[in-house]
C-alpha cells in the first residue's frame, strides 16, 4: 500500500498556484528524511520568486537557498528553478507543509511526515521480513 502511494505521488505534478510549481515528487502524504540530515524540496516558477520560507504546521523549518534562472524550452513559461533546504527535523507527523514566496503566493502539502526513508529494490522473488 505504501509503495502504491509513492508511485502515485511520483506520477503527477502538484500545481497549486499558476506560477509556483512543486516537483512531481513532492505531494500530500510524503515522507521526508528526519534529522540529522536535512530534507530538500524544489520546484519551478515563472519569475524570480524572492524569499521563500517553509512552515511545518505553523513553525518555520527552512529558507530558500536560491532561485536560479534557466533557459526555457520552446513554449515553457517556467524560467526559474528554486530549492529549499529544511532544517533537520525529528521523526513525527502528520504536518501541513506551507511553502510561501514573497512574490508568488504559497503552496500547501498535507500529511507530511519526517522519518527514515529507505529505497529498496530487488528481484520479484524477494520480500521484506
Amino acid at each position: 500500500m505504501c509503495l502504491l502511494r509513492i508511485l502515485v505521488a511520483l506520477s503527477f505534478p502538484l500545481v497549486i498556484h499558476a506560477d509556483l510549481v512543486l516537483s512531481n515528487q513532492i505531494s500530500d502524504g510524503i515522507v521526508l528524511q528526519r534529522g540529522p540530515h536535512s530534507a530538500r524540496v524544489w520546484g519551478w516558477c515563472s519569475y524570480d520568486p524572492g524569499k521563500f520560507v517553509v512552515y511545518a504546521s505553523g513553525r518555520e523549518v527552512g529558507l530558500a537557498r536560491q532561485a536560479v534562472e534557466r533557459m526555457p524550452a520552446s513554449d515553457d513559461p517556467v524560467v526559474f528553478e528554486w530549492t529549499l533546504d529544511m532544517e533537520p527535523q525529528p521523526a513525527g507527523g502528520p504536518y501541513d507543509l506551507m511553502i510561501e514566496s514573497e512574490k508568488e503566493g504559497s503552496v500547501k502539502v498535507k500529511d507530511v511526515y519526517w522519518g527514515d526513508v529507505y529505497l529498496c529494490s530487488g528481484q520479484s522473488n524477494m520480500r521484506m521480513r
